[in-house]
Formats: structure tokens, C-alpha cells, sequence
């Protein structure tokens, strides 16, 4: 919490930030910061303790118990501060107005739901929390990438946070890291858009694992639990716009065409406008 802000002048932060700059005025990599912690660790600090010239009551409060609310100034225990995303991040509240903080300042996300908090007014505020005004940038970029390869872009923002609420956040193939990116099932290389049916979330680990792999080539790599579970739901989230079968395997979030093959399937997607909306 406090490398956030090392160098503040706040008195509780005072003696950590002069810890952190000593160490970075002796420093010039992150090997020569690993080797001083090193040698602090290594230092046999009974006896130093022992004959202690240094040692201030004051500071050591200050650094081990007390930090001031900056609502109501009062000082309270380290561990009952706290911050609050999207109210002055630089500075610690108490639960008390913390909570007086949330009731007066929280608004609805327009898209899940969740109550988030803001400073900014009305007509400044936008109707997002952070976590989606964040993935509204992950849908944005990845919609681009599917129009550049003139596939269809249809995933819209309400959907993709629908997929990482069904994953809760993790990663729909491994279903134990956390999500960091948002994975296209069957590649935009294979002709695989950015469409609800289409999109789920992944870790670096199984994205990279994946690659460009089509569906039917990672049954060795997966659980086929976990296959089944990504299948049925990109099966009921593309079912909403339908579906239409390719090379056997029966693919969401495509239309039914005239037609079959590659060269239909092609000739059908390059004929459709890209939907970017949100």
C-alpha cells in the first residue's frame, strides 16, 4: 500500500519514504535493491537493538500503528485504513467514512450493476465502474482487430462482462488464473470474430498455450470439462444472434447462409457491415 506513494510528505509515511530513498539513492538496478534487503535480513539485529541510539517512540508509532483519516482527521490503527478507488486515492480513510463516503458518492454502473465511486459530477461522471470502463477498452481493441481481419465485430460491452461473470473473472480454460486477456476461441486467423459467441476469457499462460490452435485441436491440451463448460456457453451466448455448422463442428454466434464451405463462409462475413456497437 505505501510503495504507492513512497515519497509523501504525510508524517505516518515520513519514515518509510526516507527507508525507500536511501535505498534508491544506493541503487542503480533491482539486483543492487535485492542485495542491500539481503544484507538487512542478514544483519543481526538483537545486538544492534541491544544498543540502540536511534530509536524514537514517536516514529515508531507513527510508521507501526497510528495513520490519520483524511475525512475526519482523527487517528486510527494501520490496519482499519484503508483507500477508496475513484475518491482521492492518495490519501487513507476510516471504515466510518469510508462508509459515509460510499453512501453519499456511489452511483449504478449502467452495464453490471455494481455501485462504484466517483468525485466527479453528473455531468462529468461516466456511467461506468472502473472495472468495465476498463474492459470497455480490452471490447473496443479487440472489435478493431476482428475489422481489420473483416470478420464480424459484434461483441458489445454488456456481453463481454457477462462472459467474465459466467468464468467469475478467471480463466475459462485452466478455471484457476485469474483473467488477462480476452481469448477468441476459434482464432480471427481461422475466421473466428469478435462475437459473444465467440469470446472468453483467458491467463497469459493458456492464451499463449492455445495460440492458433482451432477448437478441435486442443483436446490434449485442456480438461474436457473445461472444453465442455467453454462450448455450452459459447453455444447459449451466440445462440442469440444463431449459428451455423463449419468443418463438422457446429460453431455460435454466426448466421445461416446459402451455401457451404470456406469460400461461402467467407463470401458471407465480407458482405455484412461491422457492427461496433456498444
Amino acid at each position: 500500500m505505501l510503495m504507492e506513494n513512497p515519497f509523501s510528505s504525510e508524517p505516518e509515511e515520513e519514515v518509510f519514504g526516507n527507508i525507500v530513498e536511501l535505498i534508491a539513492t544506493l541503487s542503480e538496478t533491482s539486483e543492487d535493491v535485492q542485495k542491500i534487503l539481503n544484507d538487512l535480513l542478514a544483519t543481526d539485529w538483537d545486538v544492534i537493538l541491544a544498543h540502540n541510539l536511534h530509536y524514537s517512540q514517536k516514529a515508531h508509532e507513527a510508521y507501526f500503528h497510528d495513520w490519520y483519516c483524511a475525512c475526519c482527521f482523527e487517528h486510527f490503527p494501520r490496519s482499519q485504513m484503508s483507500k477508496i478507488r475513484g475518491w482521492n486515492e492518495n490519501f487513507h480513510y476510516c471504515a466510518a467514512c469510508q462508509e459515509q463516503i460510499r453512501q453519499e458518492n456511489s452511483y449504478t454502473c449502467s452495464v453490471c450493476q455494481f455501485r462504484y465511486v466517483s468525485m466527479k459530477s453528473p455531468g462529468e461522471r461516466t456511467p461506468l465502474c472502473y472495472d468495465c470502463r476498463d474492459e470497455s477498452k480490452v471490447v473496443k481493441s479487440n472489435l478493431e482487430r476482428a475489422v481489420a481481419f473483416s470478420l464480424l465485430a459484434t461483441l458489445t460491452l454488456h456481453e463481454w462482462i457477462t462472459a467474465l461473470g459466467y468464468f467469475n473473472w478467471k480463466c475459462a480454460y485452466c478455471q484457476e488464473g485469474k483473467y488477462e486477456v480476452l481469448e477468441h476461441f476459434i482464432p480471427l486467423r481461422h475466421g473466428g470474430g469478435t462475437t459473444a459467441g465467440n469470446c472468453i476469457p483467458s491467463c497469459n499462460a493458456c492464451n499463449i498455450k492455445k495460440g492458433n490452435k482451432r477448437p478441435t485441436s486442443l483436446a490434449s491440451l485442456f480438461s474436457s470439462e473445461s472444453l465442455s463448460r467453454i462450448q455450452e456457453y459459447l453455444f447459449r451466448a451466440g445462440s442469440k444472434v444463431s449459428s451455423v455448422r463449419f468443418k463438422g463442428a457446429f460453431l455460435p454466434g454466426l448466421l445461416p447462409i446459402a451455401g457451404s464451405g470456406d469460400g461461402a463462409r467467407r463470401f458471407w462475413i465480407k458482405s455484412l457491415p461491422h457492427n461496433v456497437a456498444w
